[in-house]
């Protein structure tokens, strides 16, 4: 699945739709603004629902969903010379990240599968989804990603 957009729209300031080439919704973010740390993800088309919570930490941010009350993702940013590195946990597959700040791609794979690339600048992007994989699961955690980035 093939996904172009804004790359504004990946940030955490508020309610957006992210939509097929078909134009058909297939993730959905939004926010209350009394509850900062916390987002909420659903897919239209599947009826999924996931909460997820920014944590904060001198040593680290972490990007955490939940599914009822099960943690389903674990996102930690940690920084090697100012270069952010992504740990992701999580129960349903052995994912592992290749970000490029100066490139602005990300790759995300489940064992040695490409199930996700991310390729774009501050105006254009694309995503391109293994058609073969949880593509809401993903997209969760691209958006968990985008997330840690968007931290000030």
């Amino acid at each position: 699945m093939i996904i172009d957009g804004n790359f504004d729209t990946l940030n955490i300031n508020g309610s957006f739709d992210m939509r097929d080439s078909t134009g058909t919704p297939v993730f959905n973010v939004s926010r209350n603004q009394y509850m900062s740390g916390k987002v909420f993800l659903s897919s239209p088309s599947t009826g999924s629902e996931y909460l997820g919570e920014i944590n904060h930490d001198k040593n680290y941010d972490e990007f955490v969903m939940y599914e009822d009350d099960s943690e389903i993702l674990r996102i930690r940013q940690t920084s090697a010379l100012g270069i952010p590195k992504y740990d992701v946990t999580s129960p349903f597959g052995d994912f592992s990240t290749k970000f490029s700040l100066i490139k602005r791609s990300l790759v995300i794979t489940d064992g040695a599968k490409e199930v996700l690339s991310f390729n774009g600048n501050p105006t254009n992007y694309q995503l391109d989804i293994d058609d073969n994989c949880n593509i809401f699961y993903v997209m969760c955690i691209a958006y968990g990603i985008t997330t840690l980035l968007n931290i000030e």
